[in-house]
């Protein structure tokens, strides 16, 4: 909350800063026209549109058509697993570029973020500190006011208010005050007045408590505490002074003769003259510097009565002014406000209604070679990694004969064909992966300072050619970076000793290290330096997985550290006819093993819609049935979420259906469009309803029915967006049968 303000804060602050630069330029004409009250009231303007954060926002109306340069399947690309059905055919999306791209914008936002926390708590307590600063000097002056000053009778103030105003006399001013909102006090110097000073005081002093001066006083006052960091309100105060003396004095002299214009100026000097003590704040005065007295004196001489033409115009001006700000600070909130709110969904927020899900790692040298291939499985508290040897065979169309996983990968299209492999091979969904590098391994160890790992036995292996040296001794140590991945890519010494199951070995010790890791530094500090982590994995790592949604995982990994399981897939090593070594996999052990500690996830990455969907049996006849909306998937399910903002428990009343901006969307039903709309939640929506069902799509790009239009089931009526409160592109998708909230996915065909 406290971050969402300061950028709302910040915002208001932009857009008073602007105004004030459009205001100063203009200055020299806005004297010759406008007068010195409509100047003064100009800066109230400024000073409000600086702290009405409002939120406006525009609902985009035109689908955003996927360039084909970033989502065409290109043939020299790594893609990624997206199975979104088109009718009866998977479609694989080439977005490595674009994922890459998001990862490392939101690594860069995730590490800006933390910073924003710390700006936010520095412009909070400075707000705090600024605001008891004035409190405690404004408290001050009313006790030594008290201690000295005297009240005195001022029957000649009945002459310009019937107002209770308290008068005082003090030697410590040489100014005339008025102090005090409700309680108002005037307090005079304890000089000698003639009759015409002292009226002249009184009319100007009554004039600024007439026209409220004092409470804008307080009302600068508060805006400074609030942009006590921007220069500009500082200067906007100064300003809207100076403007509120000229003012009041044209006020007061409106009416006054050449000579009582003489005598109200030697009043000025005459107290000037006396003066002891600068102006006290949040008060009123009636004297300035010499610059202002000077303008002042001018003003005095030269004023000019403006027409009502004038006036209308500069009333008019004022209120486009003041529109225009409001306007502009509401739009730019609105923008990045939301922005700020779906970057909170998607860092405290996955798309998963559970934590169950499957994560492949794929770790690589810098030759794409690969080292680990593990599947971790996340399941009701526990974390099962099932290791598979780069070496196990997999029969393969593409190269008509039998081949490593270390060899697709280093194919074309390599990623998917690793993810296809593993999730056919072991009968399980593969919800996210993620391809990372050695120097990924290395930084994010030294990041946290190292890792004490064992060491199984003495390893001494040099290779120029691969710019590969490993020196390491025997035996449980702290090891570095660089230590850690020479750990992992030893297979044996130059002389010829080493692990004695070979791969089998290295694969323990690769489990050994993520075992470790996950134990030792997975705590508060690990969680301090997330913004360095994200840096790291967005330069090293490519993924499907969200990296903003590492910090939720973090903390879920985390609790369940105690609870993790490493297994390697059961297999033997065999040679075929031409004496290369394969693994071969038991396929037995892989359905004992495997696939009871998986389970299928609810995931925005997970399987079709049409495989998430129950049994229709549950629905009642053929009509309560309806058609799928969108060609998607079901990223959140019907039922109860915890907010990622207020955490309070919500239904929620629909599904959301992923899928690209600008997809399709049908009608589900035949009915009648009931509602065409937009709101701040839903954003753009339409209403179906027939008979005792109502069906809603919200979060539209666009809209192409009207309200009271006649739709045919699977007639286009939208496609997908994500205006309103959404953090991506996706369809929320709602059914109602007899005014009750049904779950959509039971009703679909």
């Amino acid at each position: 909350m406290l971050v969402y303000i300061f950028k709302a804060i910040l915002i208001t602050s932009l857009i008073g800063t602007a105004a004030t630069l459009l205001l100063t330029i203009m200055r020299p004409i806005t004297r010759k026209t406008f007068s010195s009250g409509w100047h003064y009231y100009m800066w109230l303007v400024v000073l409000v549109s600086m702290i009405l954060p409002i939120r406006i926002s525009i609902p985009e109306q035109t689908p955003v058509v996927p360039n084909s340069e970033m989502v065409g399947v290109a043939q020299n690309e790594t893609i990624i697993y997206n199975p979104i059905q088109m009718g009866e055919q998977e479609t694989f999306v080439d977005v490595r570029e674009e994922v890459l791209a998001n990862s490392k914008i939101d690594a860069i936002s995730e590490y800006a973020q933390s910073k924003v926390y710390g700006l936010a708590f520095v412009w909070f307590i400075g707000m705090i500190l600024t605001f008891v600063y004035k409190i405690i000097g404004y408290n001050l002056f009313l006790f030594n006011l008290r201690r000295r000053s005297s009240i005195i009778s001022c029957p000649e103030l009945l002459k310009y208010t019937d107002k209770a105003i308290t008068t005082r006399t003090s030697e410590e001013i040489s100014s005339p005050l008025m102090i005090g909102v409700f309680r108002p006090t005037l307090l005079l110097p304890a000089i000698e007045m003639n009759p015409e000073q002292l009226n002249n005081v009184l009319a100007h002093e009554t004039t600024h408590f007439k026209r409220k001066d004092i409470m804008y006083k307080w009302f600068i006052s508060m805006v400074k505490c609030i942009h006590w960091f921007n220069p500009i309100v500082y200067y906007i105060s100064k300003q809207a002074d100076i403007e509120c003396e000229i003012s009041c004095d044209l006020e007061v002299v409106k009416d006054m003769s050449e000579e009582q214009e003489t005598n109200y100026i030697d009043t000025i000097l005459t107290l000037l003259a006396t003066g002891r003590r600068k102006k006290v704040a949040l008060t009123t005065g009636m004297t300035s510097d010499k610059k202002t007295l000077k303008r002042r004196f001018t003003m005095i001489k030269n004023k000019v009565k403006f027409s009502r033409k004038t006036v209308i115009i500069s009333i008019v001006l004022a209120l486009v002014v003041l529109c225009g700000t409001v306007l502009a600070s509401g739009l730019i909130n609105g923008k990045f406000i939301n922005e700020y709110e779906n970057k909170l969904l998607a860092v405290n927020t996955d798309a998963r209604e559970n934590d169950n899900f499957n994560f492949l790692i794929l770790g690589v040298d810098e030759n794409n070679r690969a080292d680990t291939i593990m599947l971790l499985s996340f399941k009701d508290g526990n974390v099962t990694g099932t290791s598979i040897p780069r070496d196990t065979a997999f029969i393969s169309k593409e190269f008509d004969r039998k081949v490593k996983l270390t060899e697709v990968l280093n194919s074309e299209n390599g990623n998917q064909k690793v993810i296809d492999a593993v999730r056919d091979t072991l009968s399980v969904p593969v919800t996210y992966y993620a391809k990372l590098n050695l120097s990924a391994v290395k930084e994010i160890v030294d990041s946290v300072g190292g890792i004490e790992l064992d060491v199984p036995m003495d390893m001494e292996y040099d290779d120029p050619h691969k710019n590969l040296h490993i020196k390491l001794k025997q035996g449980r140590q702290a090891l570095s970076g660089d230590a850690v991945c020479s750990l992992l890519q030893f297979r044996r010494s130059n002389d010829g000793t080493g692990y004695a199951q070979g791969d089998m070995t290295r694969i323990e010790v690769g489990q050994q290290f993520i075992s470790e890791f996950i134990s030792q530094k997975l705590n508060k500090e690990f969680i301090n330096k997330s913004p360095d982590i994200f840096k790291i994995l967005a330069e090293n790592m490519e993924t499907n997985y969200p990296i903003s949604n590492l910090m939720n995982d973090i903390k879920l990994l985390d609790k369940m550290k105690s609870n993790i399981e490493f297994r390697i897939i059961d297999g033997t090593l065999n040679a075929d006819e031409t004496g290369i070594m394969f693994y071969d996999i038991n396929n037995g052990e892989i359905v004992s093993v495997v696939s009871e500690p998986i389970l299928v996830p609810n995931s925005e990455t997970s399987s079709p819609i049409q495989s998430q969907k129950p049994h229709l049996e549950e629905a009642e006849t053929d009509a309560d049935l309806v058609n799928n909306p969108v060609d998607g998937q079901i990223s959140r399910n019907f039922g109860k979420r915890e907010h990622p903002i207020t955490k309070e428990i919500k239904e929620h009343n629909g599904i959301d259906i992923k899928a690209p901006e600008g997809t399709d969307v049908v009608s589900s039903i035949s009915g009648t469009v009931t509602e065409v709309d937009f709101d701040s939640e839903k954003g753009n929506y339409i209403v179906v309803e027939s008979g005792s069902i109502k069906t809603v799509y919200a979060q539209l790009a666009t809209t192409n029915v009207k309200m009271g239009q006649k739709v045919g089931p699977k007639q286009l009526i939208g496609t997908v967006g994500k205006t309103g409160n959404a953090t991506g592109a996706h369809l929320h998708f709602e059914v109602m049968v007899d005014g009750e909230y049904v779950d959509p996915a039971v009703y679909i065909k």
